[in-house]
């Protein structure tokens, strides 16, 4: 028989909601009965207000689907079983989503607010339940993680929860210090950034050197308008042009000549 260990992504050590969540270690110690009622209290908020939201964002977003989530799963699956697993999640994520009745907007306004009343609940503590963590930290850590941490190109959800420093430094937290990932983990990330900061380094300098260019095509582009301009007036009559006719002129002040020699005799 095999354990099979889901690779970790994007610095966490899984992709997956509830398995963020568990960890064989006893938190909930020095609770008292009250803070283990907020743990259900909280439970069911999430489960209703956030878990709907993320799903969507993740499963059911065709741009974070098609260019985050589908080539994370599909790397570690067979095929073509990771083609059937895939669509299995997202029909269940479909039906989570369809089951509240919600469109979209109202889904993510509700996640929005739970956010906000979990930034609240926070306020400037470094745990929910004091100075050190209990099961629901792990609860709503599970939940914040990976919306926090992964490159989501549709991020409405994702702005908003990095819009609110204590819940993003309660996760960094954990991360950093509840959850110590390996040192060669560390050292390949550090690498990927450096590529990444390199990688948009290079592409700040060669939009420096193109800009020359496109002011040369912004200024061929402002004198064909004024071109076209001046035509479509002159074609339309809103500018009209007076022609003197000097020939004629001539013409008149000769026969106007002619006409008066015959007076002088």
């Amino acid at each position: 028989m095999n354990l099979y260990i889901w690779p970790a992504e994007f610095g966490l050590p899984s992709m997956d909601i509830e398995s963020l969540q568990f960890m064989d270690i006893v938190l909930d110690n020095d609770l008292v009965p009250s803070q283990l009622c907020d743990f259900d209290a909280y439970s069911a908020l999430l489960k209703q207000k956030i878990r709907p939201a993320l799903l969507q964002t993740f499963w059911l977003d065709k741009y974070n689907y098609n260019s985050i989530i589908h080539n994370c799963y599909t790397q570690h699956l067979i095929f073509p079983y990771g083609l059937y697993y895939m669509e299995k999640k997202r029909s269940k994520a479909d039906a989570v989503v369809k089951s509240t009745r919600k469109s979209l907007q109202q889904i993510t306004m509700d996640a929005i607010q739970a956010l906000n009343m979990l930034s609240a609940k926070l306020s400037d503590n470094k745990y929910f339940c004091g100075d050190k963590p209990c099961s629901l930290d792990a609860l709503i850590f599970g939940y914040l993680a990976p919306l926090l941490k992964t490159p989501l190109p549709n991020d409405r959800l994702q702005l908003h929860l990095s819009a609110t420093p204590n819940l993003v430094r309660f996760v960094e937290s954990i991360l950093s210090i509840k959850i110590a990932r390996p040192l060669w983990q560390k050292r390949k990330e550090s690498a990927r950034r450096l590529m990444e900061e390199g990688r948009v380094e290079k592409e700040m300098r060669r939009n420096e050197k193109e800009r020359p260019g496109d002011l040369h095509k912004t200024l061929f582009f402002g004198i064909a308008c004024v071109t076209i301009g001046v035509l479509f007036a002159l074609h339309t009559g809103i500018i009209v042009i007076e022609q003197v006719q000097i020939k004629e002129k001539k013409g008149n002040e000769r026969k106007i000549s002619g006409d008066e020699k015959p007076l002088e005799e």
